[in-house]
């Protein structure tokens, strides 16, 4: 493409620009089909959701990969055997499998296509899988459930399965999505259709609709989380399998006959097996009902509830069944989980079972979102037939006689289920709670082997010693927390205790005494003891204004707190997901950013030392993503940078107590791969330095891929604000610079600058980056940058725009930019874009309204334009309740600037999809309103068959055509 040297306005040092002649439509979609090619070969084939299978001789390492030929992700596999040599990478299924499944986005239905939007899935295909060992999976597709069974052993070349669909009756045709197979019995299937939770078992296949709450009332579902709870709280699913047979774990009586097969887990046969199910069930009868377009002309009502408006009403129930000799599912029980905690909470945030399925546990969030609450119910059947008939819901006949710290009986139900509730934890914030996945309980020594994954936590539950341990002790200072009935705890690091500082009760004398003396008795009892009454759990909070590890330890007699570790410390962050623990070892390893911001590290830390050595296990100068075996022996990790596109590698986790390897069971006896010696069963007092784990490449899981040789790698920058503040940005420079002609260039800032997203890191984005390297191909210099507000560095950083979204993030960018101006030389001020998506798109807006003087103009894609039209979750969180912040909600809303948009043609395109139903097409037209009733010009581009993200190919590039378009006209 030719350059031509404009001289435009004066500006003083450099008075020369560069302009290049004006493309045509047709030219400028060229340019993005090219720009398209060169980024899809670089960043497709990158593998995603990694499970370990043990098989003889080896382990095979399982995981979702697009196909070769395209966008369809489907189920991959490579292996490792016990010399450490690695397979070629092979499809798991038959390729004909594939050829009879539809991936089209445009065909699937309505709730799959909803559930790729919360979960922000692009890809087409199996977006998501469940996997029970050894070699079951369960996946979704094309609206149907599927299910495989893996047995060929290792080195088996170009074998494939072929999955089994659910059989399809005159009972249910409608779509089935989230399959999860019962832990212990992967025969058993659960999964969600019309809004309930129906069990298949795929040995008989008997099919049973096993909750009827949306048949008898549209207004309900179970098993499903609401809209806020999925797209603002990243919790996708509603229902939670017992780990394993209720009848292990409590006396469940059950009237069903005796199984006589044995499932997957190698029970005894014709022993009682109890499967039982958490269930969450969602009450939208009082949430707001919006109407919007579809994709054939007509309208779908949806529930949103909008800021200050009443959410959906959530609540805790059990089922369980039994399965009779025929296949079908018999002695059917329901319970409902009530306590104070619960019903009193806004947001049930997350939900499951403790690994031996004695007890439940939530995460409770109020509506103002600055308190949450770590629950911990039990779950015991008994005979209680007499108080159950009474109608009775608290009873003393039914609960100890002897007060409790921390513990509520609940509701006492029809089928004999008593439940008593433990708060585990309460933390407040001044600022708000930001949610994360990191809780993972640690293995009671009284239970046999084991492995758990839950809320993104995979547990190795090997048993150590028996008996007595040594209980290193608290150093927790003087700090403060409160927990549900009123009363503070500080933490004594002389007595490893927390006694009770204030009680509502201290008045009545003898009781506070009393309960201050068994504490600390118990405390005692329990400091050198491991009884099966002392739960173990790792937690992060922000307690310290950065999201850091904790240990703690419960007393579930007392429900007292017994000690509260702090594992990492500091002013950097631990990852809000990716934690696994080594229960043998006693070490956690976990993903953060102790290094750099912009680096994502793989890290260890012993649980038993306090605030003590933190080891990178990882290398530094790029970003990581890591899975690791439940054995915590071997690791799969994809890394990246700025000018490497992901690849992926295994590596074996070696410590000190064992050579090289994993133990891997195969057959009737243990055969010890790639050289290793079984780690002793007895821990050793060691902490990290005993263990000292290291990484030991094995190979590449897949090569990475090339880059083309035109592509630019961007360059990283930082900056301190005025307010003392460091921040990062990424500078995508034009093609044709030279840095020693004295040419400037239009600028684009690329802008996201709201909470819960960095867009600045030492990673390759590939397609991500799209726009960006499109800019950057057309003589445009693109600036994207994370200012205040941004996720992952710490509490006071992030709560930057609490109350006053819209009023202050343009400043820093605008700081930012003139100081980037000034110091490269080359980007032309008098010719700034802004473009955005969503926040981003709001931003774009709110810059443009007001520093006109800086943006010559502005591209808002999808974007917020009043807080009080989006959901309660997201917008309650930073900007409060709109009754106790009416001037951040006006001052915040794009509605309030319009009369500063500038008045001049070419300065404002709008873009968004009819359909989208995150951000509703009412957030546009209410602007485009205010726009014409001001006399103000604008643009708009509307595309009637998307969503909040734009999915189908042509769109996008249609989209991405339009900006290049846009911008080559007006800047």
């Amino acid at each position: 493409m030719e350059s031509e040297i404009y001289t435009g306005a004066p500006v003083p040092e450099h008075p020369r620009f560069v302009r290049h002649r004006r493309k045509t439509w047709s030219e400028l979609r060229q340019v993005v089909r090219d720009v398209r090619c060169r980024l899809y070969h670089t960043a497709c084939r990158i593998p995603a959701a990694v499970v370990f299978c043990r098989k003889q001789n080896g382990v095979r390492i399982y995981f979702l990969c697009s196909l070769a030929t395209g966008r369809e992700m489907t189920l991959h596999y490579v292996d490792v055997n016990d010399k450490g040599e690695l397979s070629k990478c092979q499809m798991l299924f038959e390729s004909k499998f594939h050829s009879t499944q539809s991936c089209s986005y445009a065909r699937s239905s309505k709730e799959e296509q909803l559930q790729l939007e919360r979960k922000r899935v692009m890809m087409c295909g199996i977006a998501a899988f469940d996997y029970v060992a050894p070699g079951n999976f369960a996946f979704s597709s094309s609206g149907s459930v599927f299910r495989c069974h893996d047995e060929f052993p290792l080195g088996c070349a170009d074998q494939g399965v072929f999955p089994e669909e659910v059989r399809i009756t005159e009972q249910n045709r409608r779509t089935r999505l989230d399959p999860q197979m019962c832990p212990f019995d992967p025969n058993i299937t659960a999964y969600i259709s019309h809004n309930d939770i129906w069990v298949y078992n795929w040995a008989s296949g008997h099919e049973l609709r096993l909750t009827t709450v949306h048949e008898s009332d549209a207004t309900l579902s179970a098993g499903i989380p609401c809209y806020v709870t999925q797209e603002e709280f990243n919790r996708f699913s509603g229902f939670w399998w017992a780990p394993r047979s209720t009848a292990d774990s409590v006396d469940m009586r059950s009237t069903s006959p005796p199984r006589t097969r044995s499932p997957v887990g190698s029970r005894e046969e014709n022993q009682p097996i109890r499967y039982s199910i958490l269930y969450e069930v969602v009450d939208e009868s009082d949430v707001e009902v919006v109407e919007l377009p579809n994709a054939t002309g007509g309208v779908e009502e949806y529930h949103f509830p909008r800021a200050g408006t009443p959410n959906a009403k959530s609540s805790l129930r059990l089922v369980s069944f039994s399965v009779a000799s025929n296949g079908t599912f018999v002695d059917i029980s329901y319970a409902q989980i009530s306590n104070p905690f619960i019903d009193a909470a806004e947001y049930v945030l997350r939900a499951g079972w403790t690994p031996d399925a004695r007890h439940i546990w939530a995460q409770l969030l109020n509506r103002q979102q600055d308190t949450l609450q770590l629950l911990l119910v039990r779950v015991q059947r008994k005979s209680y037939d007499k108080l159950a008939s009474s109608g009775a819901s608290y009873g003393a006949s039914a609960m100890e006689t002897e007060p409790k710290m921390n513990l509520l009986p609940s509701e006492i139900n029809d089928d004999g289920l008593i439940t008593h509730a433990v708060l585990l934890l309460e933390e407040k914030s001044s600022v708000w709670i930001n949610v994360h996945d990191v809780l993972g309980f640690l293995s009671n020594e009284s239970l046999p082997p084991q492995t758990v994954t839950m809320s993104g936590v995979t547990v190795s539950s090997s048993p150590t010693s028996e008996g007595s341990r040594d209980v290193p002790l608290c150093d927790g200072g003087d700090t403060i927390m409160e927990n549900g009935l009123g009363a503070e705890h500080y933490w004594d690091s002389t007595a490893n205790v927390a006694p009770l500082a204030q009680d509502p009760c201290q008045d009545q004398g003898d009781r506070y005494q009393q309960l201050q003396q068994k504490q600390h008795q118990r405390a005692n009892q329990i400091r050198t003891s491991s009884s099966p009454q002392i739960l173990e759990f790792v937690w992060a909070s922000e307690a310290t204004g950065f999201r850091h590890l904790y240990l703690y330890r419960i007393d579930l007699e007392t429900g007292m707190c017994i000690e509260r570790r702090p594992l990492t410390g500091g002013d950097w962050e631990v990852s809000d997901k990716y934690v696994w623990i080594d229960n043998q070892r006693r070490l956690v390893y976990f993903i953060g950013l102790k290094d750099s911001p912009l680096e994502k590290q793989l890290y260890v830390v012993s649980l038993d030392e306090t605030l003590g050595e933190i080891q990178c296990l990882t290398s530094l100068g790029a970003s990581y993503q890591a899975f690791v075996n439940p054995e915590c022996s071997l690791v799969v990790t994809i890394e990246s940078h700025l000018a490497q596109p992901p690849f992926a590698r295994l590596y074996r986790l070696v410590t000190n107590d064992s050579d090289v390897g994993v133990r891997c069971a195969g057959g009737d006896t243990d055969t010890v791969i790639l050289k290793q010696q079984e780690a002793t069963s007895i821990r050793r007092p060691g902490g990290l330095r005993e263990y000292m784990p290291q990484l030991q490449l094995i190979g590449n899981l897949m090569e990475p891929a090339s880059v083309d040789e035109r592509y630019r790698v961007p360059e990283l920058f930082q900056h301190q604000l005025s307010s003392g503040d460091t921040v990062f940005g990424v500078i995508f420079k034009p093609r044709s610079l030279d840095e020693s002609r004295p040419y400037k260039f239009p600028t684009v800032l690329t802008i996201y600058g709201g909470p819960e997203v960095q867009l600045v890191t030492n990673s390759f984005k590939g397609m991500r980056h799209l726009r960006q390297h499109l800019l950057s191909s057309e003589d445009f210099c693109v600036v994207t940058m994370d200012c205040r507000g941004s996720r992952n560095r710490g509490v006071a950083f992030e709560s930057h725009l609490k109350g006053r979204m819209g009023q202050v993030e343009i400043q820093d960018q605008v700081e930012v930019l003139q100081w980037l101006a000034e110091d490269r030389g080359y980007m032309d001020m008098s010719r700034v874009a802004i473009h955005g998506w969503s926040y981003g798109g709001y931003l774009s807006l709110m810059a443009l309204a007001q520093r006109p003087d800086i943006f010559k103009l502005a591209v808002a894609g999808a974007p917020v334009t009043q807080w009080n039209l989006y959901d309660t979750g997201y917008t309650e969180r930073y900007m409060g309740l709109p009754e106790a912040n009416r001037e951040g909600y006006h001052r915040g809303s794009v509605l309030s600037h319009v009369s500063q948009f500038p008045d001049e043609e070419g300065r404002l395109l709008l873009i968004h999809g009819l359909m989208d139903e995150n951000v509703h097409f009412t957030h546009t037209t209410s602007l485009v309103q205010a726009l014409v009733k001001a006399g103000k010009p604008y643009r708009l581009q509307v595309y009637p068959q998307e969503r909040h993200s734009l999915r189908h190919l042509a769109t996008s590039e249609h989209y991405e055509t339009t900006l290049l378009s846009f911008l080559q006209d007006n800047l």
